[in-house]
Formats: C-alpha cells, structure tokens, sequence
C-alpha cells in the first residue's frame, strides 16, 4: 500500500479527491473524466473505464471499485 502525506486540511482534499469532473487537471495520465453519480467515467489512453463509488464518508473516507474493462479485474481502492 501506498501511503502519501498531504499537507492541507482534509476537507480540501475531500473536495478535491471527488471532484471526478476536474480529475484530468491533477491527474496527468487521465484524459477525461465524468461524474455519473455513484460511477464515474474516465478515459486513459483510449480505453475508458467506469469506477463505481462503495462509500463515501465525508471527510475521510472514500472507497471505489473498477469492476470491469479494465487490464487489472475487480480492482477496490
């Protein structure tokens, strides 16, 4: 597991983390991404892929899966 120290308040990085709409802006390798709700879409290098949100507790908490179409199957993070 990856662990990384952000120094902001964590309310900014909540708004930040699920603001699916602006992910291209911060994430270099994301060329599009679409907030459909619980899902959200996002293409990387021509394949486009959907992440499914499991929970949301707002400010620390956020958990999704890429159950499909993608190289790594059933992926939680």
């Amino acid at each position: 597991m990856t662990e990384r120290l952000i120094s902001a308040p964590r309310e900014i990085v909540w708004e930040v983390l699920t603001d699916h709409a602006r992910y291209q802006d911060f994430v270099w390798f994301i060329q599009r991404s679409i907030d459909l709700g619980d899902t959200r879409a996002m293409r990387i290098g021509g394949i486009t892929f959907h992440e499914h949100v499991v929970e949301a507790r707002r400010p620390e908490r956020f958990v999704y899966s890429v159950p499909r179409r993608v190289p790594v199957h059933d992926y939680r993070g």
